[in-house]
């Protein structure tokens, strides 16, 4: 199976709204939105998502936070789904978690967790 990775632009917005839809369709609880509020988002707001930040980004932002933090001597607090990939990234980063669970929304049986930073 070939793999193609680019990064999309806000003219991608179309296909980048199928994909999305598609993902919410298959999965619908692996997101924080219904496949119906987002089928429900205008045009623009799907250009905005599709201009959005390139790959690698939550890692930067995520050391970024952590730097603005440890500056101001805050605590920072996420909240991230058992099976998210991204568990291990935030562990790197120092993040362990509070043992506070959560509904990711209203109705939905798929469940947060709060990870504090020490």
């Amino acid at each position: 199976m070939d793999l193609l990775l680019r990064v999309i632009s806000p003219e991608d917005w179309a296909v980048f709204r199928a994909l999305r839809l598609r993902a919410l369709a298959d999965s619908p609880n692996a997101f924080g939105v219904t496949l119906a509020e987002a089928t429900a988002n205008a045009e623009l707001i799907w250009r905005d998502r599709a201009g959005g930040p390139g790959p690698g980004v939550l890692a930067r932002t995520l050391e970024e936070l952590v730097i603005g933090a440890d500056r101001m001597d805050r605590t920072v607090v996420l909240h991230v789904t058992q099976d998210n990939d991204a568990r291990s990234l935030y562990e790197r980063h120092g993040f362990v978690s509070t043992g506070e669970w959560q509904p990711l929304r209203e109705g939905s049986e798929t469940r947060i967790e709060t990870m504090r930073r020490i």
